[in-house]
């Protein structure tokens, strides 16, 4: 609700960041659901036909992913086994598939999923060292218009 441009986005405009669907049927549920006279903003145009056959240019943008790359050290105590590494990486793949459009991830965040592979919290299979993501130890900042993606292939865990 400005007349200036914010952070690239011009004045009296929305701009929205869709992941999933089809173009047309995004475009089409914008144009029904946002106020007459107010633009749209994003790097995906769709026509949209109006009620008396005037053509309406719909604007949204499509995530641009962040490819993550996760490297964790834990220390192994008595009833550690390797199967708990499967699950150690599982968690945290759901954990990330679980992020928004625009979330940062915060290496810190990531101790939850990982110890909550141990299968008995009042004895521990092992604990967590560290954790890096993108080689960073604090945040991975994510900006409005990207959102994270991770394999688990680029998931690594070091026993120490």
């Amino acid at each position: 609700d400005t007349g200036n441009t914010v952070d690239t986005i011009p004045p009296h405009a929305i701009a929205i960041v869709v992941e999933g669907g089809e173009d047309t049927d995004i475009a089409n549920i914008i144009y029904l659901r946002k106020t007459p006279g107010v633009g749209t903003f994003g790097s995906t145009t769709v026509i949209v036909m109006g009620e008396q056959q005037t053509e309406n240019a719909i604007k949204f943008s499509r995530p641009e992913y962040v490819p993550l790359t996760i490297a964790v050290s834990i220390k192994t105590l008595d009833s550690w086994n390797a199967a708990l590494e499967n699950d150690i990486k599982a968690n945290i793949m759901d954990y990330v598939s679980k992020m928004s459009i625009g979330e940062s991830l915060y290496v810190s965040s990531l101790s939850t999923p990982i110890m909550n592979a141990n299968p008995d919290f009042s004895k521990l299979s092992f604990y967590m060292t560290g954790a890096t993501v993108n080689a960073q130890t604090e945040v991975v900042a994510i900006s409005k218009f990207e959102v994270t993606s991770l394999s688990i292939e680029d998931i690594t865990i070091t026993i120490v």
